[in-house]
């Protein structure tokens, strides 16, 4: 939910301020350190989620995130697109403060190497997935950008559902095109934090979409590009417009082996797909 060990978040009692003990005794050891972000909440009024608000639409201009259902998210974590909005500013201006405060501890100890962005699907630090972000506010700067009117009546309360059939249909490409620029705006902005501060230090970008066998276009040659891509993560994009970028894309064993224990399709079936033998255990 925040910085670990500051004012308003520290869930395992960890001394206040504890990185800097590890950067004087990693700068001793020659070693390095790369605090990474992962983070799927931010602080909001808490009275502005309730069970009618989160079907009746008044939260299209908040920064929780509207799903292609009409509505925020009922229920579910991990797996689940992230239950806020990148593109609102307030949320973006939550990971400045954090990217400008991990700076402000380390930037004086050579052991500190960069901030590492961690994109599980139900961070808020990215889009998550194509069913998450059809809040009016990004509807609108879509259009007003790219000329492309999204329908939907304003007044109806599950708008962001008649958003999100056309935006996932009809304007596919230019929509995924137009969030990924704003993500990468936004890292840009991030990155910039750490090369202004010193400029050998770099943002890490550690993307883990997810990789669902049982999508039917799972064996696609470019199925993980389009997933990052759907989650606003171009890789192109960000190497030709940040330097001190490091990307990479990772997984969860343990998702996987979830995924694969509870999978509907047979063991045999699974075999054949990823070439390798099945283990239940």
């Amino acid at each position: 939910h925040g910085l670990v060990a500051h004012d308003l978040y520290n869930p395992r009692r960890h001394a206040r301020h504890f990185l800097q003990a590890v950067y004087e005794k990693f700068d001793r050891e020659g070693m390095f350190v790369i605090p990474t972000i992962n983070q799927q909440t931010v602080g909001i009024d808490s009275d502005k989620v309730t069970r009618q608000s989160m079907s009746d639409g008044s939260l299209h201009s908040t920064a929780i995130a509207i799903h292609d259902t009409g509505k925020p998210n009922w229920g579910g974590w991990h797996s689940t697109p992230p239950n806020f909005n990148i593109l609102h500013p307030g949320v973006q201006a939550e990971f400045v403060r954090i990217v400008r405060a991990l700076v402000s501890e380390g930037s004086s100890h050579s052991s500190f190497k960069g901030v590492c962005l961690h994109l599980s699907t139900i961070d808020c630090l990215w889009f998550g997935s194509i069913a998450s972000g059809y809040n009016d506010y990004a509807v609108e700067e879509f259009s007003g950008e790219t000329g492309i009117h999204v329908p939907g009546d304003r007044k109806n309360p599950l708008r962001g559902k008649a958003y999100a059939q056309f935006l996932k249909g009809e304007a596919y490409e230019p929509w995924v095109k137009w969030r990924c620029e704003k993500l990468t705006d936004f890292y840009v902005r991030l990155a910039n934090i750490l090369s202004d501060a010193r400029p050998d230090l770099r943002l890490y970008i550690n993307a883990m979409p997810n990789d669902d066998f049982e999508d039917p276009e799972f064996m696609r040659p470019d199925y993980s590009l389009r997933a990052l891509r759907e989650a606003g993560v171009d890789p192109d994009l960000l190497v030709s417009r940040i330097s001190n970028l490091i990307l990479g894309k990772t997984l969860s064993p343990a998702g996987w082996r979830h995924r694969y224990r509870n999978a509907r399709c047979s063991p045999e079936a699974l075999e054949k797909a990823w070439r390798i033998p099945f283990d239940p255990s």
